[in-house]
């Protein structure tokens, strides 16, 4: 009747409150996440890959989800409150986005398919976004009522929406708005339900997937409550539809007809993730929270998707719902009565199986690596470098099959990893080298790998890491390069101790000069020539210290004035021309009123500025020599016949 699949990483969040929602994009596999701080990006959930980002600048506040409306094919989201700003996919810029200032203050703007948006005011304001500037409809609000929560949804081909508020006397009210086409105009119905205690009483609320949607609420003391929602519908008396065992704060939203996933509800004696059957009052299935969770867990449906904040972590969780009958429930009723009994280290996903394998001995390979993760994850097993070496060899010795490779994804080999990098009895240097030789370690444990290895001066395994190592984030090139120019030429050298092939760099070549020694140019460089996206590498070439941003301008400087054409082949690991253009551009637009003031930068701005002018010059000469050599290829051409059956006509010349 109901399947949850396991959970699986999407998106670091700025903190643990900042996520606003998870909405659709534009297209069947995409969802938007916003945060109120930080940025707005869009997912691929089939490989949970990152599409788009814009950054969110400092004094900016989103204070509603971005929501994408098909009609008009642009993003809406609300800044401050106060401005509504509209752009589009392909708009990379977010500050660059069209602005709308509304008088009123919004709440938030809502999309439906076949409509265009709609934007909801504090005071419960509504209309569409074309009109809501000189819009005519009223505030229908009493003095000091507060907009709490607010949805959309399409009921019979009409525009529909609900509002939850909260009035100075803390009385809950549900507010009912419906569009008529006929009238244009917006149809407003209010009550104030006499089950509820105020808002407070209120954990989460949500909308079933019923033909005629209705209000679902989840109360503090776990009783799920409907409400009908309609003109001519009673939504005075609330109905009880079942009582669940939930946490203080959690969350609710609807999955099917009958269906409802709550993050927060308690089974045995442990809190997680479940999926609870309204029509026969049971938990059909239940997962334990993928990490500590310390405030309320936000829960969002999406693309039979549910997205749930865990600390400051946002994970995808798949699932599946059929209808339920008495049959499927009574074969389902014992399913989820001893899960916690077993081990808690959420599993594995198989998202396919190409090969046709040993169902056996795959079971026992699985169950044995299980184990040693469990082993090696509990510190009192193997409280010394030995034990641990012996568990961890075996591991790996398993994961180098290809058919365990799944395995690198799972919670169980995350907290592994975690340990590996937090260990304070010892340090496994030579373990982590075989987690990144064999590609061991998630995406996204790569930052924490990255912190772990400055801090401990492996700039030997850093080197290993950036070449091995897919998809590198932009922050943790930027602490490379902060931890590669913060060593000394003599420190680096002695860090290496001959672990690294370094191959011949000059410290001048043509009477140009470098500022670093070979050993820290080598390693420079291939940070350099890492891919990146330079929307995120701005934002965090912030954090390099000035000082090092000058040093490192400087060496580009040197990398520029190179002759290319004799040094590519005795440099092998010097990064491309162009990168090192790019690099020189994003280091001055990062510490562009630094670079003017500063009288340390005033000596390089000038050598900049005159070898990018000779750079300049030798390019327009190619170009003028390019439009001579076409032109003298054009007349050395010899002209072909071109006949078209027995007669034809050529203009020899024209007067």
């Amino acid at each position: 009747m109901a399947a949850l699949r396991d959970g699986l990483f999407l998106a670091n969040l700025p903190s643990e409150n900042s996520l606003l929602g998870v909405e659709q994009s534009n297209t069947e596999d995409c969802v938007v996440v916003t945060c109120k701080t930080g940025f707005i990006k869009s997912y691929k959930l089939s490989d949970q890959k990152l599409l788009q980002s814009w950054s969110i600048s400092h004094g900016s506040r989103i204070s509603s989800p971005a929501v994408w409306n098909e009609q008009r094919q642009q993003l809406f989201t609300v800044d401050n409150k106060q401005v509504i700003k509209i752009w589009t996919n392909d708009q990379k810029n977010f500050e660059k986005a069209h602005k709308k200032r509304v008088k009123s203050e919004v709440f938030c703007v809502v999309s439906e398919e076949g409509f265009e948006p709609v934007v909801v005011c504090e005071k419960g304001k509504v209309d569409f976004f074309s009109k809501i500037k000189g819009s005519s409809s009223e505030e229908k609000f009493e003095e000091g009522e507060i907009t709490h929560w607010c949805r959309s949804f399409k009921c019979r081909g009409n525009q529909c929406l609900v509002l939850i508020s909260e009035t100075k006397d803390k009385l809950c009210r549900i507010h009912y708005f419906q569009y008529q086409a006929d009238g244009q105009q917006w149809m407003h119905k209010v009550a104030a339900p006499r089950q509820l205690n105020g808002i407070s009483s209120v954990a989460s609320c949500c909308l079933s997937k019923k033909q005629d949607p209705t209000l679902l609420l989840l109360t503090q003391n776990g009783d799920i409550l409907e409400c009908g929602l309609g003109l001519s519908k009673n939504t005075e008396d609330l109905v009880t539809l079942a009582t669940v065992n939930i946490q203080q704060d959690a969350s609710i939203v609807a999955v099917g007809l009958s269906h409802v996933a709550i993050a927060g509800i308690k089974n045995d004696r442990t809190y997680g993730l479940g999926i609870f059957d309204i029509k026969f009052r049971t938990l059909l299935v239940w997962k334990p929270f993928p990490e500590p969770v310390s405030a309320k867990p936000k829960l969002f449906c999406q693309h039979s998707c549910l997205f749930l904040t865990c600390s400051r972590n946002l994970y995808t969780f798949p699932y599946e719902c059929e209808q339920s009958t008495l049959i499927k429930f009574l074969g389902q009723q014992q399913k989820v009565a001893d899960i916690t009994e077993k081990d808690t280290l959420v599993g594995m996903v198989m998202w396919s199986a190409k090969t046709k394998l040993n169902k056996s001995s795959q079971a026992r390979s699985n169950e044995n690596i299980a184990a040693l993760l469990s082993d090696l994850v509990n510190r009192e097993k193997t409280q010394t470098l030995s034990d641990f070496k012996v568990l961890f060899d075996s591991l790996v010795k398993e994961l180098r099959k290809s058919i365990n490779k799944i395995w690198v994804a799972s919670a169980q080999m995350s907290e592994l990893v975690k340990r590996c990098f937090q260990e304070t009895k010892f340090w496994p240097r030579n373990q982590i080298s075989q987690l990144v030789e064999n590609s061991l370690i998630s995406t996204r444990e790569i930052p924490a790998l990255f912190d772990a290895l400055i801090a401990h001066k492996e700039v030997a395994l850093l080197h290993l890491s950036l070449n091995i190592l897919p998809d590198i984030p932009e922050s943790s090139l930027v602490s490379c390069l902060q931890c590669y120019l913060g060593f000394s030429d003599e420190d680096i050298g002695a860090v290496i101790d001959g672990s690294e092939d370094i191959p011949s760099f000059p410290n001048t070549y043509d009477h140009v000069a470098c500022n670093i020694s070979a050993p820290k140019a080598h390693f420079i460089n291939k940070v350099l020539d890492m891919p990146y996206s330079d929307v995120f590498l701005v934002e965090y070439l912030r954090n390099l210290k000035f000082q090092n941003t000058l040093v490192l301008l400087e060496y580009l400087l040197y990398l520029l004035k190179l002759p290319r054409d004799k040094c590519v082949g005795e440099i092998q690991s010097m990064p491309a021309f162009l990168k090192v253009i790019d690099w020189i551009s994003l280091l001055l637009d990062t510490n562009l009123s630094q670079m003017v003031v500063s009288p340390d930068a005033k000596v390089l701005l000038i050598h900049l500025d005159k070898a990018v002018t000779e750079q300049v010059q030798l390019y327009d000469q190619f170009v003028s020599l390019s439009a001579t050599l076409c032109h003298m290829h054009s007349l050395a051409t010899v002209p072909t016949n071109k006949k078209v059956g027995h007669y034809w006509i050529e203009v020899l010349h024209v007067l």
